[in-house]
């Protein structure tokens, strides 16, 4: 189920060096060396259009929208003051409660919704790269999981943002290889032929 990223990509040594040990960020964004690393799989991947689950305030998405090949990116939130339809921890509930944006680029396109009830079928088969950052809990992983490769062109990638490796163990992902970069990001693959 868990293997290294170089397993994946043997060169990713010659990729930015991604500290261990790092110090977690409770602040809802992303450390500097995982969005670096997201990039970086934006690029090999050369995705043009990439759907974020979890816009927060926008930041992440705004740097999306910065990486020279993408031409679109669909970030959704869960609408402030809206109950989530899954069980969330308490940090990840706090973020959904966030009424402050930042101003998103003309490249992003905002949508509102829980994602375990989101209309995805829009979506279907449009999507390079989907950065799956939304709640932590392995109740919406597991469903985030599930909506993102439903979305994914032929040769797509899902990146992974987990708030640690128990979330991912209990979310029960045997179905999926993780390819984990640091202590927190997974590239997703789908076991082929896996059955319950």
């Amino acid at each position: 189920m868990f293997s290294d990223i170089k397993d994946l990509y043997p060169d990713f040594a010659t990729w930015p060096t991604v500290p261990n040990g790092t110090s977690r960020t409770d602040n809802g964004h992303p450390h500097n060396w995982e969005r670096e690393a997201l990039a970086r799989l934006i690029l090999r991947q050369q995705a043009a259009v990439v759907f974020e689950f979890g816009t927060f305030m926008g930041a992440t998405a705004n740097y999306i929208a910065s990486i020279p090949c993408v031409t679109k990116v669909l970030t959704l939130n869960i609408p402030p003051k809206e109950r989530p339809l899954l069980s969330m921890r308490d940090i990840d509930l706090s973020y959904t409660q966030n009424t402050a944006r930042d101003i998103l680029d003309g490249k992003v396109t905002q949508l509102w919704g829980d994602s375990t009830a989101f209309d995805f079928v829009p979506y279907a088969q449009a999507v390079d790269l989907a950065w799956v950052m939304g709640a932590h809990s392995p109740e919406y992983i597991a469903s985030d999981l599930r909506s993102a490769f439903g979305m994914l062109r032929p040769g797509g990638t899902v990146v992974l943002h987990a708030g640690d490796i128990e979330s991912l163990v209990a979310a029960r992902l045997y179905q999926y290889d993780l390819y984990v970069i640091g202590e927190r990001m997974a590239v997703v693959r789908e076991q082929t032929g896996f059955r319950a």
